[in-house]
């Protein structure tokens, strides 16, 4: 009997399991265009365009040598299905443009569907005559 009441109590008094350190959203980091389709059309992508999402919600567009081209806010919602992201940029001192898109990834591949004004994408995929943009793009290695 005592000892199943030392047992309890040095259960009881055992520290708490600490808890895991928060891990970044997959989708933050620097991502390198692979490929970009516009309406059913492939386009050339920009040579070595990064693309960085942070955690706390900026997005910038990235020339090979580190200059900014365009930057922003972004949401991400995960658990939507498929994941939302609203991406808000600058497109020149005095206007804000938010592209409504979803996101998907697969290892250190991350996809962008996105829309014109309030029209969100429900697959991942560009027509021929849309205006939908599709976007692979791939982590960035140190």
């Amino acid at each position: 009997m005592n000892a199943l009441v030392v047992g309890l109590a040095l259960i009881v008094a055992a520290p708490a399991p600490k808890e895991a350190p928060k891990k970044d959203p997959a989708h933050v980091g620097d991502w390198v265009v692979e490929s970009v389709m516009v309406g059913g059309q492939n386009v050339p992508a920009p040579p070595m365009m990064i693309i960085r999402l942070t955690t706390d919600g900026k997005f910038e567009r990235k020339e090979p040598d580190g200059k900014v081209v365009i930057g922003g806010t972004f949401t991400a919602d995960a658990k939507q299905s498929p994941a939302h992201l609203d991406i808000t940029n600058a497109v020149d001192q005095q206007a804000e443009r938010t592209s409504k898109a979803i996101f998907k990834i697969d290892g250190d591949i991350l996809t962008i569907c996105s829309g014109q004004g309030d029209n969100r994408p429900t697959t991942f995929e560009s027509t021929a005559g849309s205006s939908t943009v599709l976007m692979v793009l791939k982590r960035k290695k140190d």
